[in-house]
């Protein structure tokens, strides 16, 4: 094997050596040792995200954003009320006649321990959405993650 890496480039045994000493800088910076590399913080746990992508466009005009706040507060809070996050993005989708449509949206993202009720309660969220304000659907994803505090 080390006969076939000092066949490679110089380049590229070059690329491999500053990679190596940047992950050694790394772990110095932030004064970790390679058993504390390899294990999460005592304080994590297995859990999931969940995200709702709201989009603002409704047939009578674009939610506000004393309506979105309103809606945060009523809806949101109250079943993630330990917290979530809210970010403003730009959705690109394409409608039934196959043209692009842009619109802004809303994401929150929700941190929680992945248990029916949570996710139940995620699904309200994104029903309560539609109603509100007349929406086609609101894209929500799941996926499992490590949570460390």
């Amino acid at each position: 094997m080390l006969k076939n890496l000092f066949a490679t480039s110089p380049a590229v045994i070059n690329r491999i050596l500053v990679a190596i000493l940047s992950l050694g800088a790394v772990a110095t910076t932030l004064g970790l040792e390679s058993s504390e590399l390899k294990r999460p913080a005592d304080s994590c746990a297995e859990g999931m995200v969940s995200r709702l992508y709201f989009g603002q466009a409704t047939p009578v005009g674009a939610v506000t954003s004393a309506q979105w706040r309103a809606f945060v507060a009523q809806s949101v809070t109250p079943r993630f009320p330990a917290g979530f996050t809210e970010l403003q993005a730009q959705g690109h989708w394409r409608d039934d006649r196959g043209t692009i449509v842009e619109e802004e949206t809303r994401i929150v993202e929700i941190a929680h321990d992945g248990a029916s009720l949570s996710r139940e309660r995620v699904r309200d969220v994104a029903a309560e959405y539609k109603t509100r304000f007349a929406q086609q659907s609101v894209l929500v994803t799941q996926f499992q993650s490590l949570q460390c505090f």
